[in-house]
Order: structure tokens, then C-alpha cells, then sequence
């Protein structure tokens, strides 16, 4: 699944999940605005509870590196980041139950393609967990994370 293709299906996900008729645009590579600190893009959350633009980090696969880079980009550590706002929010494939603790924890964002969304801001709070990959994209995502250990482990041998 290319970027933009993931894009949309964590799109998708977010808009259903919203309450009231909430809509969800992206706008990628608009990482320049003040705050966007190296984002892919940015989100621009809008409902009956008002408006909110949150950058985004577009990912295929979730890593404890992932995680760890949005903490920085929040001025957190690596255990946790301050409150943010906007909050950062992780797009990617599928985020799994640890995987969504420990972003809550970090007070990072998220929605995959899968359907499952953590979002919060003023008068919002979605939180939908429980979503399993489909066979192709559960395999996608054992690839990805194979690759990248290879890949890895290929590098520091080096």
C-alpha cells in the first residue's frame, strides 16, 4: 500500500469514527507551517465541536523508533511527551493494543487503515480500538517488519 493510499483509508476510519458529522481533510507536504516541525502534512478536524489542524507522520508499519520520533518532535522523551496541542497524530497501517497504550501514554494520536482512531481536542474525543488487519495487510505489515530488522541488522554488522 503506497502512501497516498494509506492516507485515505485512515481517512476514511477517522470520518466514520467522528461524532456529529465531523469531517477530516489532509493536506499533505504542508509541513512548513509554523509547528509542523518536519510533519508529512497536516489534518484539518472539523465539527460541531469546533476546528482543530494537526500534523500528521504518515508510517506503514508502527516501530518503537516511530514512536520515539514523534516523542522529540513533541519535546518529550523517549518516555513520554508533554501534552501537545495540536497533538501530533500517527497514520499507518495498523496499530495494535500495546501499540495504542504506549502512544496514548506518549499523548501521540493515531488512526490506521484498519478503522481504530485515538483523537482528542476541545469538545472531542474518539477512541476506537479492537480492529484486526485483513489477512494482506496483517502480512503486509510481518514484511515490513521483517525487512526492517533485516535491514537493521545488515547495517550494524557493517
Amino acid at each position: 500500500m503506497n502512501e497516498h493510499e494509506l492516507l485515505a483509508k485512515c481517512l476514511d476510519g477517522l470520518r466514520a469514527a467522528l461524532p456529529g458529522g465531523g469531517t477530516v481533510e489532509a493536506e499533505p507536504e504542508a509541513a512548513q507551517r509554523a509547528g509542523g516541525d518536519d510533519a508529512d502534512g497536516w489534518l484539518h478536524v472539523r465539527g460541531p465541536w469546533g476546528a482543530m489542524d494537526i500534523p500528521y507522520e504518515a508510517k506503514g508499519h508502527v516501530s518503537e523508533a516511530t514512536i520515539s520520533l514523534l516523542n522529540r518532535r513533541m519535546g518529550g522523551s523517549d518516555g513520554g511527551a508533554r501534552a501537545s496541542n495540536p497533538p501530533w497524530i500517527l497514520l499507518t497501517n495498523y496499530v495494535n493494543g500495546n501499540q495504542a497504550r504506549r502512544l496514548n501514554a506518549s499523548g501521540i494520536a493515531f488512526a490506521d487503515a484498519q478503522g481504530n482512531a485515538h483523537v482528542w481536542g476541545p469538545g472531542l474525543y474518539v477512541w476506537v480500538s479492537g480492529n484486526r488487519p485483513t489477512a494482506s495487510a496483517a502480512r503486509q505489515s510481518w514484511v515490513m517488519a521483517n525487512v526492517t530488522a533485516i535491514a537493521t541488522a545488515k547495517c550494524m554488522r557493517e
